[in-house]
């Protein structure tokens, strides 16, 4: 399956794209578009201004340009991060939940979700100028909840560029 290139560019970052299976995740702002096993899905996330969501140059310098989206492992939902919160969209009832709010960033560097059969993890990468305990975020149920599963409060520490799946030693 060929897809013009056009089509990718149409939004400002591509999270997922499976050149094989046809499957990926793309977003603007708060528009996020899900296409997956065929199915296309497309929503927005509320409390937005639209008229400051409208426009790149708003959106790029309140940094409303920066997101997360992944599959969970089941790939029956799409984990999303966005201005501070965790969400999940329930591919299945086409529902967005929000979960909980990331306590330093509003989202995490790109490919730094680790998303395994048994957990999905991300570190928070914030500014953290005053070196404030960094969370580690895990969910043991696909996406639909997350928990801080530890804080690391050695003073040193800044933010986690991102937690990484080993598949040959089957660890993060």
């Amino acid at each position: 399956m060929k897809v013009r290139i056009n089509e990718l560019l149409d939004y400002e970052i591509i999270h997922h794209y499976d050149e094989d299976q046809g499957d990926e995740i793309k977003s603007t702002g708060n528009n996020f578009y899900i296409k997956v096993n065929g199915k296309v899905l497309e929503f927005s996330i509320p409390g937005q201004s639209k008229f400051l969501m409208k426009y790149r140059i708003f959106r790029r310098f309140l940094r409303y340009d920066k997101s997360n989206a992944v599959f969970n492992w089941s790939r029956d939902g799409v984990v999303i991060l966005f201005q501070w919160k965790i969400y999940f969209f329930d591919l299945n009832k086409e529902e967005l939940i929000y979960i909980n709010k990331l306590k330093q960033c509003r989202n995490v560097l790109h490919g730094g979700i680790a998303v395994t059969p048994k957990t999905i993890c991300f570190g928070e990468y914030g500014h953290n100028r005053n070196r404030e305990p960094v969370p580690i975020w895990t969910s043991n149920d696909d996406g639909r909840s997350f928990s801080i599963a530890k804080e690391l409060v050695e003073q040193k520490i800044k933010h986690i560029h991102g937690i990484y799946a080993d598949k040959f030693s089957d660890s993060l």
